[in-house]
């Protein structure tokens, strides 16, 4: 109950200025409730000459100011990088940016469950039973093993995956999860003193995360169904969210290919053709790994010449993967930095077509690969809904208890809107409460609809009439069935 009814608390920030003409869209694009334009706004973009242009501005004066690091910590570090490289890549859940809620985007949960007690200690703990067949990376065995039995979660889920291509053109598949669960393992694991694959700084970011999972069992229809320790009851999506396989390995969500990730392992743990020391840790005497920067892009296809020229099978694909395969994954990431000049190889909505760093200039083109999932108008359908705009509340501004016994009034006009549209009508009906908060309890009363998107509730004189004298808070919130909530905050003086 704490959970359900606990007042969570969405701070709105506006960190862009922006300005359009909406005469060169066919539609409005969407974005983000609390955060205005983010990377829907790019993915939904419907311009009549099919081309958009955004302009960012630094105060530092130079954009894409972090490296485009897809594994350290630091990597994709400022907005700016975002800005551009969310578009690019899509993992397996988001959160909506009309709803805040968890939604599945290329990894679908089905049959998710979560079964909870409490131990001897009073600590919670799972009920699931772990299948004995379930498999975890041994980093310091080098090998997939199974967990046996006696193993047990708080949750579990099947999951289904659209995987399509990559922006090189080879196909997205299982060995890339596999690959990320084994690399988080093994990075964020010191196994011997001269462990070169090892990196402090990543794993004090990645143990807590890592540590939830209790294995995954590959079922021969293609899905996984992944156990993990994680409990949220008030949302069975961010539970199904918080279990999804990903092929992503770092908290900035860059997906790629096996084949970039082993190359820029191997730069940090053996060495570069150029000799320059690189880590996924910002340092001195280290550079980060970019895959951007010409210099590092240079090593990074070196190393994949190298890896294909020695027919390098990452050990924890030897199960998964083919030494032929392997090599014509290489080889395509060769090509598509001979072509684009940089190594940033993703799977979603645009690909990355030029970079000028001399002018800071950045084109994407739309990924129209027939094996994309998702059609143009896609998202923009799934995200339509209505919601709740809190047009005016009207409270008096000062209250004098002893010359008033009525209470205090609260009037408020409530309309709907479509969303991402814009367009908006009266609302015709609806709940609205009306929330005195005190410092020892909260007051909530019900409004009454007055018609034409007009509410009115009462907060009763016997309820104010002990309160201290002072300013008092009034939370006003109003909800249409199926449409999304508002609330705003006023303020009365009682004296």
């Amino acid at each position: 109950m704490a959970l359900k009814d606990a007042c969570r608390i969405y701070v709105a920030y506006q960190m862009d200025y922006y300005a359009t003409h909406k005469d060169s869209f066919n539609r409005r694009m969407c974005y983000g409730l609390g955060d205005g334009l983010n990377e829907w706004s790019l993915i939904t973009a419907d311009t009549k000459n099919k081309e958009l242009r955004v302009t960012e501005f630094s105060a530092k004066g130079a954009l894409f100011m972090s490296a485009w690091d897809p594994i350290g910590t630091e990597g994709f570090n400022d907005v700016y990088s975002l800005v551009i490289a969310q578009p690019m890549s899509e993992r397996g859940s988001f959160e909506s940016p009309a709803s805040a809620i968890a939604t599945p985007w290329r990894a679908i949960p089905s049959d998710v469950n979560t079964e909870v007690e409490r131990d001897e200690a009073g600590e919670v703990v799972g009920k699931i039973p772990v299948s004995p067949d379930a498999i975890k990376y041994d980093s310091a065995k080098k090998e997939w093993y199974k967990v046996g039995s006696g193993i047990k979660s708080m949750s579990k889920g099947t999951y289904s995956f659209l995987f399509g291509n990559f922006h090189h053109g080879r196909p997205m598949n299982i060995a890339n999860l596999l690959y990320a669960e084994a690399f988080v393992t093994e990075w964020i694991n010191k196994d011997g003193e001269d462990d070169k694959y090892y990196d402090a700084a990543y794993e004090d970011y990645h143990r807590p995360d890592q540590e939830i999972g209790k294995g995954m069992l590959l079922n021969p229809d293609g899905t996984i169904t992944n156990y993990f320790d994680y409990n949220f009851p008030p949302s069975k999506e961010r539970v199904a969210a918080n279990g999804a396989p990903q092929a992503y390995l770092s908290g900035r969500y860059m997906v790629l290919p096996w084949e970039i990730f082993e190359a820029l392992a191997e730069l940090v743990a053996v060495g570069s053709e150029s000799g320059t020391v690189y880590s996924f840790t910002p340092g001195d005497g280290v550079e980060q790994v970019d895959l951007l920067r010409p210099s590092c892009v240079a090593d990074i296809r070196a190393k994949l010449v190298e890896l294909k020229d020695n027919k390098h099978l990452p050990v924890s694909l030897k199960d998964y993967v083919t030494v032929e395969e392997a090599i014509a994954g290489y080889e395509a990431a060769i090509k598509w930095i001979d072509e684009k000049g940089h190594a940033f190889i993703s799977n979603g909505a645009f690909y990355l077509e030029k970079y000028d760093p001399k002018t800071n200039y950045i084109e994407l083109t739309a990924f129209r690969d027939p094996e994309y999932p998702f059609t143009p108008d896609h998202w923009p359908s799934v995200f339509a809904t209505t919601t709740v705009r809190i047009d005016s509340v009207d409270i008096p501004s000062m209250y004098l208890r002893l010359s008033k016994k009525e209470g205090i009034p609260v009037k408020v006009q409530v309309s709907e809107v479509l969303y991402p549209d814009g367009t908006a009508k009266i609302a015709e009906g609806g709940e609205v409460s009306v929330m005195l908060i005190t410092p020892t309890e909260e007051l909530s009363y019900k409004a009454e609809f007055l018609g034409a998107g007009s509410f009115e509730a009462i907060i009763p004189a016997e309820a104010i009439k002990d309160l201290e004298e002072g300013s008092y808070t009034i939370l006003i919130n109003a909800s249409i069935e199926g449409a999304v909530p508002a609330s705003v905050a006023s303020s009365t003086v009682i004296y």
